[in-house]
């Protein structure tokens, strides 16, 4: 009798988790990838996270292109747009509210939760910040190989960010 209680709590807790699954929203839609892109592609698995988690939103009409955890407490999102990287500063200025941001050295435009010091942000800076990326010509021809993405993109935005409720 134990046996199938504790079967039965057992399929009951999955159907739970099935369905918290289920409903989660990723971050943006991710972007196929094309057959040289598989190559280069092969450690990730094509999951983008949920909205929730990452705590800001998606540029309207973005992609995912990849995103991984650096550890249970940090991680990042890659989206690609084919909006210009000024209207996506724009569009990020006017829907995070008390975020500070600059123009670093290299022309990325950065943005910061309330309370970081922009001082202290640089390129590769992992602690949660929003980077906004005007594309090369050359990385437009590498992300254009690598993705089956419709139109030219123009614009990278990388998402660093730290899982709602985790704890460094």
């Amino acid at each position: 009798m134990q046996i199938s209680k504790f079967f039965f709590a057992s399929i009951a807790a999955g159907l739970i988790c099935a369905v918290a699954v289920a409903s989660a929203k990723p971050i943006a839609p991710r972007v196929p990838v094309t057959q040289s892109g598989k190559a280069i592609n092969y450690g990730w698995k094509g999951v983008c996270p949920d909205e929730n988690l990452v705590g800001v939103p998606a540029f309207p009409g973005s992609l995912c292109t990849k995103a991984a955890m650096f550890n249970k407490s940090s991680g990042f999102v890659e989206l690609i747009t084919g909006a210009s990287a000024a209207a996506v500063v724009s569009w990020y200025s006017g829907h995070l509210s008390g975020w500070g941001h600059k123009k670093d050295m290299a022309g990325e435009f950065i943005f910061v939760p309330p309370g970081v010091d922009l001082k202290r942000v640089y390129p590769g800076y992992t602690d949660p910040n929003i980077t906004i990326e005007k594309l090369s010509p050359g990385k437009v021809k590498i992300k254009k190989m690598i993705y089956a993405f419709k139109g030219t993109p123009k614009t990278l935005i990388t998402v660093y960010y730290e899982p709602k409720g985790s704890k460094k």
